[in-house]
């Protein structure tokens, strides 16, 4: 499984496989709870796909911390902006997601860019 290595091994190969070029900053003091992980995964993975699909950007960056209980994952790029959290989108399907699992995704995405989008769960259930 893409995750027997943790984040600090699945995220680099994740975006190693991204359209848009992906600068990665990991900073992962603790391991997280293996379903904090698989959300983190999954939240990268589409947030990357959105990126690629929808941004028009040249390029992102990926941040992950995880330290003092707490998880972030931070995914910014350079494109056009105006992404939302509204009812129908893709972003309101991984806020709810990540609700599931005490997290919490905000949307920072002015018309002309950047969107920086970011994840903040608990390390553990």
């Amino acid at each position: 499984m893409a995750l027997d290595g943790g984040l600090g091994e699945a995220l680099p190969s994740l975006t190693a496989t991204s359209p848009v070029p992906v600068t990665v900053r990991l900073d992962l003091r603790e391991r997280p709870g293996e379903a904090i992980e698989l959300a983190v995964y999954f939240c990268a993975a589409e947030l990357l796909t959105n990126v690629a699909k929808h941004s028009g950007a040249r390029s992102a960056d990926l941040t992950t911390t995880a330290s003092r209980g707490r998880v972030r994952l931070t995914v910014r790029d350079d494109g056009r902006g105006g992404a939302s959290l509204g009812a129908g989108t893709g972003l309101a399907g991984l806020a709810a997601r990540l609700a599931a699992v005490d997290g919490v995704l905000r949307v920072d995405s002015p018309p002309g860019g950047p969107t920086v989008v970011t994840a903040e769960l608990p390390s553990r259930l």
